[in-house]
């Protein structure tokens, strides 16, 4: 943990960026680089009857860390997913509850 989800980019964009994105993330969370995942959401964006473009939205599932950690791993997630021509990026941080994740049917 964490569980970054990515909508609204080619899975080859995150592909692109992943190792380096993780070797940053790993050291502002201070987390081994084995505990984040990425998952690229290939859905479609309907508005008035048409499938559009949106601009990314990366929702990151994770045990908070703290405000500066979050702002430094924001950035870092901008700047890799602004690497591949977008110009506007959401990044949206869902706190966990240690007594709510299980992992083999124990909570943290």
């Amino acid at each position: 943990m964490p569980h970054l989800v990515f909508a609204g980019v080619k899975p080859e964009e995150i592909k692109d960026i992943s190792t380096t994105l993780t070797d940053t993330l790993s050291k502002i969370a201070d987390a081994p680089r084995d505990y984040f995942t990425y998952e690229v959401k290939e859905n479609y964006f309907i508005f008035d009857g048409e499938i559009v473009n949106v601009n990314p939205v990366i929702e990151v599932s994770w045990f908070d860390r703290g405000q500066q950690v979050k702002d430094d791993m924001a950035a870092a997630i901008d700047q890799a997913v602004r690497s591949k021509g977008y110009d506007r990026i959401e990044v949206i941080f869902d706190a966990l509850e240690k007594e709510s994740y299980y992992e083999n049917a124990e909570h943290y």
